[in-house]
């Protein structure tokens, strides 16, 4: 089924409450049967694919939209599943067919594997991050929560699946985190752990993956080269037992490839963290060594910025030692704008939204998610209708547009909110983007530790493109009149 995020299945059309009908007729475009199960025209070769789900109708994958019918083979952590059971925020790995747009494509075969599987033992929502089975899980403005769930809402003992991106320091960067129970249950859930072993132990059979221990007296092994456990061995542990006394009980242990299976001459885009950062010109992203040339195309940054942690998608041909020469690397910036209010405009054509006077762009790479009583399941630009609340995270491109990296549509709130860097600085109002932001001497400030301080310490103390944050009532429509200002951390 096709999505149509934008499309050509419309004309132009500007989305106002006058023409709402038109586009609810425009947008059943998404619901029509194919007739044939993939696209037949120039189709590439086969392709391996591997990020994070942005969108469904199709599945969106590093900005491609990829179809899926009764052939395409979908399988999460080993077991066969549907299109029904993938969600936004999962990293997966598609493969299949690009056609020669680079931008649709029909998917042979879709493959989900989470990162960890396990316990919460601690979480500090203070600095973002959790520990589960031993693994520092680090939560961002990109990070999916299923049904509600948050990192406030998050305690120890319960039971959730991580799907994330290694970091440099071993911890995981995730991108989707889901509460499947309040506790494990021996015997009824599973546990699962992916890493590299350490501090191998063959005679007590123990290891460690991270800061988890691991017995592995009582598994069954699989797949390991030789036979044998080793150090440094990538492997995936399974427990239906759980833990005792903080050690898990492996039911097995498989070893799992470092790397995505491809040979000489394949197409490679994979989305991932650089690791390994020997020049900018040698990293790793989701176990591939890159390479970078003098024709190597840069998006979002340049050669000088690859850096440990700097989330890139890259994009090239596998050469005959294996490593994928890049033909384009893309920076994904931090989403440190954040826009809450009603929906004042969507342009299909453009594929833009405005809301506080703020207009935002949408590609193929937004994941999109209504979480209203709503409750549409492949949701676009298309659904939006004046007047609906958004949660908008985005960031601002080199030409100042924001661009929007998530969406979510909630029920309404009581409160606009916005988030970005201030400019025109002028007591006692400022900018943040295209929005103007009124304070009053009832307007609350805070400094980015937390700590009230004055109007005239906020003015004095705060430089243009310093992040800021507020709260309040929306007069017009682009001005808010702020309840809360906040210096924020970051830019």
């Amino acid at each position: 089924m096709k999505k149509c995020r934008f499309s050509s299945c419309y004309h132009a059309v500007f989305v106002s409450l006058a023409l709402l009908a038109v586009i609810a007729a425009a947008a059943s475009c998404k619901d029509k049967a194919r007739t044939t199960p993939f696209p037949t025209a120039n189709p590439g070769p086969t392709s391996v694919v591997s990020g994070t789900i942005t969108g469904f109708g199709s599945v969106f994958v590093n900005g491609i939209e990829f179809e899926v019918d009764d052939r395409t083979t979908i399988t999460l952590d080993g077991r066969k599943g549907s299109e029904d059971d993938l969600r936004i925020g999962m990293v997966v790995t598609v493969r299949g067919n690009i056609n020669d747009d680079r931008a649709t494509g029909a998917a042979i075969g879709i493959e989900f594997n989470d990162s960890v599987e396990g316990t919460v033992s601690s979480v500090d929502a203070a600095n973002n991050t959790l520990v589960v089975l031993g693994q520092t899980v680090m939560v961002d403005a990109s990070t999916v929560f299923e049904d509600g769930v948050s990192l406030s809402t998050l305690q120890a003992g319960n039971l959730v699946e991580v799907s994330g991106m290694p970091a440099a320091d071993g911890t995981i960067r995730a991108t989707r985190i889901e509460l499947k129970s309040a506790a494990f249950t021996p015997g009824d859930d599973t546990l699962e752990l992916t890493g590299k072993v350490s501090g191998l132990n063959a005679v007590e059979k123990t290891f460690m993956i991270g800061d988890q221990p691991v017995n592995y007296e009582d598994a069954v092994l699989r797949d390991l080269p030789g036979g044998l456990l080793g150090n440094g061995l990538l492997v995936e542990v399974k427990s239906t037992a759980g833990l005792a006394n903080g050690v898990l009980a492996a039911s097995a242990v498989e070893a799992v490839p470092e790397i995505l299976e491809a040979a000489q001459g394949d197409r490679v885009e994979v989305e991932g963290l650089a690791i390994d950062v020997a020049s900018s010109s040698e990293f790793t992203v989701d176990g591939f060594v890159v390479s970078t040339t003098s024709r190597t195309a840069f998006e979002n940054g340049s050669a000088a910025d690859i850096a440990p942690d700097a989330k890139l998608e890259v994009e090239g041909l596998i050469n005959g030692d294996g490593i994928l020469v890049a033909e384009k690397v893309s920076f994904r910036l931090p989403s440190s704008v954040r826009l809450e209010g009603r929906a004042q405009n969507a342009n299909l054509t453009a594929g833009t939204i405005t809301l506080l006077g703020v207009a935002v762009e949408i590609n193929n790479l937004t994941q999109m998610e209504d979480r209203s009583s709503q409750n549409v399941s492949s949701f676009d630009l298309a659904d939006i209708s004046i007047g609906d609340w958004l949660e908008v995270r985005a960031f601002v491109d080199g030409n100042g547009q924001a661009v929007a990296s998530r969406i979510e549509r909630q029920d309404a709130g009581t409160e606009v909110l916005l988030q970005g860097p201030a400019s025109d600085l002028s007591s006692p109002s400022f900018k943040i983007l295209a929005a103007t932001v009124q304070t009053s001497l009832t307007t609350e400030f805070e400094n980015a530790a937390g700590q009230p301080i004055s109007r005239l310490q906020f003015f004095s103390a705060t430089a243009a493109g310093s992040l800021v944050k507020a709260r309040g009532a929306l007069s017009g429509t682009s001005t808010i009149q702020a309840t809360k200002v906040e210096q924020e951390n970051g830019g």
